[in-house]
């Protein structure tokens, strides 16, 4: 690139991302023959899941740039981000942007709440997934379950309690696939506790999160600090 262009490194942490290289070219094949534009690239080493957002590092790069110089987002990964920026001869970044605390928002505490509830719970001492589509399955079971008890009279040890509900249902043995792989086998009695115990597993980390977004500051370990979570 021309070399009356000083580009400082923008090398550096935040306490969120690190920015483990900075480069920059002064031609993209979108945009040929402009000169006047440079596209960058950073590679990014996120330090939190709960920050690593294509908006938040976004907004870290056009702070270390000065919002006058950004033009455009040219691609976005978990590990790289490639922008399109305008520079001056003798213009420089300001690498310190990097080093510099952003304020916690409560779109991240909200982001951890949600990575922590799928990362699953203990029920009885086996661990259980819990994704948003776990919890579905897990809700719709513990209605069956409910209906097998309070309907059909379901008695506790009856394992076949589905086909009660519904004859068309498999007539074996029920049972739930934990996070190893492992079947636990299940009576209606138990999959209604089951169900509860993902709905308080579910609720627990809401309230949690709530008390970290009514905080004044949020504070800075939110996402890494294990006394804010259950």
């Amino acid at each position: 690139m021309n070399e009356n262009w000083e580009i400082l490194s923008l090398r550096g942490t935040n306490g969120y991302i690190e920015v483990v290289e900075y480069g920059c070219q002064l031609s993209h094949p979108d945009y040929p023959g402009v000169t006047d534009r440079t596209v960058g690239t950073v590679t990014i080493s996120p330090l939190s899941e709960a920050v690593a957002t294509r908006d938040t590092i976004v907004a870290y790069v056009k702070a270390a740039l000065g919002e006058d110089r950004w033009q455009d987002i040219l691609a976005f990964t978990e590990q790289q981000l490639s922008f399109l920026f305008t520079l001056e001869q003798g213009d420089s970044i300001d690498a310190g942007q990097f080093n510099e605390p952003k304020p916690i928002t409560p779109a991240m505490v909200d982001f951890e709440r949600d990575r922590r509830i799928a990362l699953g719970f203990l029920f009885e001492g086996v661990h259980y997934q819990s994704r948003p589509e776990d919890r579905e399955n897990i809700d719709g079971a513990k209605s069956l379950a409910t209906d097998a008890v309070t309907i059909h009279n379901a008695e506790p040890g009856n394992l076949r309690w589905q086909h009660l509900v519904d004859p068309s249902l498999p007539d074996k043995d029920f049972g739930w696939i934990a996070a190893d792989n492992s079947v636990t086998p299940m009576d209606a009695q138990t999959m209604m506790r089951f169900g509860y115990a993902a709905l308080n597993h579910k609720q627990a980390h809401i309230f949690a999160a709530r008390v970290l977004k009514l905080s004044d500051p949020i504070p800075a370990d939110f996402a890494t600090n294990e006394a804010y979570w259950p």
